[in-house]
């Protein structure tokens, strides 16, 4: 393997190098978790701050929603919480639940040193690093990539540029817009052949 190529501003993953590295978290209790809170930050787009401070009672699967503590500015918020993480998410806190934790302790927290501490922002970088040399992602990984890819995967889906906005809680829409990777001038000439 090569080193990861210099980094891009608007540089996503696609959907087969997220799933590298999901499977890249392996088994056991800690690949559970971190396989969990990947998927939850591909599919919400959450920051890692905000991903650290979640606690169970955040995540609201009956209205689809999920609640952010303390997002940019300070504010709380809330944003969509997808059903395609519930899997990951129940896997995790199955196992979370058989650790005799503290009851304030955050969702994705420490399991052995100090179970129920909660996981430094620090702790998501060095660990993605870790999982794309292991799942052979030659991109320079970085937790803000999760946020662009799952912006710009929602407008690819054909959610609107407002709707996009809403969902990453950005106050302006230029904002949104510079997360964005817009599809290929290949992809967009196939789109257009296929719907023109």
């Amino acid at each position: 393997m090569t080193n990861p190529t210099k980094p891009s501003k608007k540089e996503v993953l696609t959907n087969e190098e997220m799933q590298s590295l999901l499977d890249a978290c392996g088994g056991g209790i800690l690949g559970t978790r971190n396989r969990a809170m990947l998927a939850l930050m591909w599919k919400t787009g959450l920051r890692r701050a905000e991903v650290c401070d979640l606690v169970p009672a955040d995540l609201n699967w009956k209205e689809n929603k999920i609640r952010i503590r303390n997002g940019k500015g300070g504010k709380d918020d809330f944003s969509g919480l997808p059903n395609s993480v519930k899997p990951y998410v129940d896997a995790w806190t199955a196992k979370r639940a058989n650790l005799n934790l503290p009851r304030r302790s955050p969702l994705f927290c420490a399991t052995s040193k100090s179970p129920g501490a909660p996981i430094q922002p620090a702790y998501i970088y060095n660990r993605l690093q870790a999982l794309a040399k292991k799942a052979r992602i030659m991109k320079h990984i970085h937790p803000h990539m999760f946020r662009r890819t799952c912006a710009t995967q929602l407008l690819n889906k054909g959610y609107s540029l407002t709707e996009v906005q809403s969902h990453l809680r950005h106050a302006s829409l230029s904002s949104t817009y510079h997360y964005l990777v817009i599809q290929s001038k290949d992809a967009l000439a196939q789109k257009m052949a296929d719907d023109w």
